[in-house]
């Protein structure tokens, strides 16, 4: 009885399909070894989940190859030293994604693309739709080079991983994810610089709800024709940023800038990065309608930046909370007055204005070294321990509370001159 049992289940129970790898041999555009041909079985099988790039010559696309299955696929040059060369010299985009599918690419150049490199379109996502870039190079391309978007609301997620991955020369942004719908988008980013875009050097939009998380570490956006670094939500999306050991530098905009509208939340969390020589702001960071603003920097660099060192604006009824040690704003406001502070953080509704300057240096900026401003009715509370400010244009620190009943606490001597409005100030 026990073995004819067996026997029934066994015979009901489905079959897992057996995975199956395809090896691209040859570096012609079409044919049998190509990897036209190669996508082109993947989307008739769904067993097919890696593709194994042996070409030794770069393959020249004359148009872009698509892939239209759903199940995961990864592509992945056979070489542990030299990508594997994918471009298009007559191409549009060279790797076109529709069907919703999960992706991995490793150990793939793209480049001399006439639009994109890789595009991804989520709209026939379902649950959260993932692609992962490992030791990636992609180069000389006109538009994007990892554009990833949702052709009208969906409920799919986005996550984006880059690792070891280089993009530059880019002719608008190196990449751009756009999130139109209640999922949330979320970007990891390590040991990867992205260089010389002629827009953003990462620009991530959350549209409709979903929040937006951005992690990177030990990684550079750098020289970008924009801000290196645009994180933007809107209809109660919040945006998470942390930065660990990044370079935001020489940005022709901003080096990195959040906003947030309709309500959301912002968090920033930037340690031992550099964000200097821009344009515009070093750090910029704005809520409107009531999120509030968690910022926290620790042991960073601001210097030289067109703009204000760093600058926070909430201008709704949310909190401001802060805590920047161990950091310096330097020689800021070249060219924007008046904003040319080295700090700059504006609590323009209702909500608190509270933080901590520690062991902080605000120096030879265009303006200010330090300004706070607590515009409406919220507390205003600020302290300064071993905070220096010197050599700034219009002095160390400026505060003003409106309304408020606000407090300054020094409690190191080397913070100064005030100019207060409207402030108590306690030694």
């Amino acid at each position: 009885m026990v073995a004819v049992i067996a026997l029934l289940l066994a015979q009901g129970a489905p079959r897992a399909e057996a995975a199956t790898t395809l090896y691209v041999t040859s570096s012609a555009d079409s044919g049998p070894g190509s990897l036209r041909d190669a996508i082109g079985t993947a989307n008739g099988n769904s067993s097919v989940n890696l593709i194994l790039l042996k070409n030794t010559t770069p393959i020249t696309l004359s148009s872009y190859v698509e892939y239209t299955g759903s199940q995961a696929l990864t592509v992945r040059g056979d070489n542990l030293l030299t990508n594997r060369v994918i471009q298009g010299a007559s191409a549009c985009s060279l790797f076109v994604s529709s069907g919703g599918a999960d992706l991995t690419f490793q150990r793939v150049t793209f480049q001399d693309s006439d639009c994109s490199a890789i595009d991804v379109d989520v709209s026939d996502g379902d649950g959260e739709v993932a692609v992962t870039l490992e030791r990636v190079l992609i180069q000389r391309v006109v538009s994007y080079g990892l554009i990833m978007s949702e052709g009208g609301p969906r409920d799919a997620s986005m996550r984006v991983k880059l690792s070891t991955t280089t993009m530059q020369d880019i002719g608008h942004e190196a990449v751009y994810l756009y999130e139109d719908g209640p999922g949330s988008l979320t970007m990891d980013v390590s040991r990867s610089s992205i260089l010389r875009a002629g827009g953003e050097g990462v620009f991530a939009v959350s549209y409709t709800e979903g929040d937006l998380s951005f992690t990177a570490s030990n990684s550079s956006f750098n020289n970008n024709g924009a801000n290196g670094l645009t994180l933007w939500t809107k209809d109660g999306a919040s945006a998470h940023a942390t930065l660990q050991n990044v370079h935001a530098d020489g940005n022709e905009g901003g080096g990195v800038f959040v906003e947030d509208f309709d309500g959301g939340s912002v968090a920033v969390r930037a340690g031992g990065s550099t964000m200097s020589d821009n344009g515009a702001s070093g750090l910029a960071v704005l809520e409107h309608d009531g999120g509030g603003v968690q910022l926290t920097l620790l042991l960073s660099w601001l210097e030289r930046n067109g703009g204000v060192g760093m600058g926070v604006v909430e201008d709704g009824a949310g909190d401001v909370g802060f805590l920047i040690s161990g950091s310096t704003a330097r020689g800021n406001g070249w060219c924007c007055a008046p904003a040319t502070d080295g700090y700059q953080l504006d609590e323009a509704g209702e909500g608190d204005l509270r933080g901590i300057f520690s062991s902080s240096i605000a120096s030879g900026n265009g303006g200010n070294g330090y300004v706070l401003v607590e515009q409406d009715d919220g507390e205003f509370d600020v302290t300064y321990h071993l905070a220096a400010a010197l050599g700034n244009t219009f002095g160390g620190t400026w505060a003003a509370a409106g309304g408020a009943a606000g407090v300054i606490r020094s409690i190191a001597s080397n913070v100064g001159p005030y100019t207060l409005a409207n402030v108590n100030v306690v030694p």
